[in-house]
């Protein structure tokens, strides 16, 4: 694996498989991360995404579903201001699961700017925070907020209609704006396949297709933008459908012809775009696999060469 990709593809994929379009039982949910964290490819599988109201009976499963071998489970709780545990009960979940699963992260749901600061405050500085910031809202107020309580963006990039899909004009001004207001962010939704294309919005037979961003282009595209590049590349690598415009090495990535190198990807990774939720693990993995990005048998990447979809 060259450097580049094992920087870009770290840990990016959170795992959320009770959201649509998948929407599986949490038994099944679990089940599947437990055998993605055994997978060949385990090293690009981020936290476990699971619904407030879904706790307890993530409590009540645990003990058959988290053997000694695979504990250490991260979770992300997604919620409204109203369903999300409290201090107290975030302490009391984590002392008594601390040997098989932690609460690392709360996701709210989109809330006005004004409310963020009192929602930030409420949990413990060793839980990530992050806040959705709705296309319709006031971007720059939600994001000013959200950097002054030390707390971290989350962008919706799809959903099972074509109007969920931002465009990559809207997307990429999203970019700046975090980079503008030195706040960290993740994506979810919509982001099941390495490059943009069209695709199907759901998985019934007789699903419609959509233009869907790819998670490599917003990947990318976010890099580009936390090491300096303007809102208008960013939009031209979101609208990138070719893989053989990507090039990985030990030292870097290039797009096109333009260069991040290896100490780039990682501050990006690390302090910029944080990674993106997903209802499937399998099928964007299956995709980078299909475009020759990542081998089908181990953790190893290759030079892209599938061409546009």
């Amino acid at each position: 694996m060259t450097q580049s990709a094992e920087l870009l593809l770290a840990s990016l994929i959170d795992y959320a498989g009770t959201f649509p379009p998948a929407g599986l039982t949490l038994s099944d949910a679990m089940a599947a991360y437990g055998r993605d964290r055994r997978s060949p490819h385990r090293r690009i599988l981020g936290r476990f995404v699971i619904a407030a109201d879904t706790l307890a009976e993530f409590e009540a499963m645990a003990p058959a579903v988290i053997t000694a071998p695979d504990a250490g489970w991260n979770l992300a709780v997604v919620g409204t201001r109203e369903s999300m545990p409290d201090a107290h009960r975030l302490s009391r979940f984590n002392q008594t699961w601390a040997d098989r699963a932690r609460i690392v992260a709360l996701e709210f749901a989109p809330m006005p700017p004004a409310e963020i600061p009192g929602a930030a405050q409420n949990v413990p500085s060793n839980v990530d925070v992050f806040f959705e910031v709705a296309p319709a809202s006031d971007i720059a107020a939600s994001l000013a907020q959200i950097a002054s309580s030390g707390g971290r963006a989350k962008i919706r990039t799809g959903g099972v209609v074509p109007d969920a899909f931002p465009d990559a004009a809207k997307l990429a001004g999203f970019l700046q704006s975090c980079r503008e207001a030195r706040v960290a962010f993740k994506a979810t939704a919509g982001l099941h396949h390495a490059l943009r294309g069209f695709y199907p919005l759901t998985y019934d037979a007789d699903s419609p297709r959509a233009g869907m961003h790819g998670f490599l282009n917003v990947a990318v595209a976010a890099a580009f933008i936390h090491s300096g590049a303007d809102r208008a590349s960013a939009a031209d690598v979101l609208q990138e459908s070719s893989a053989s415009a990507f090039a990985f090495t030990d030292e870097g990535l290039s797009w096109r012809g333009r260069v991040l190198s290896a100490n780039q990807l990682a501050d990006a990774r690390r302090h910029f775009f944080l990674g993106f939720g997903s209802c499937s693990f399998t099928e964007p993995v299956g995709d980078l696999v299909r475009l020759g990005i990542v081998t089908s048998g181990a953790r190893t990447i290759a030079q892209p060469h599938a061409e546009a979809l």
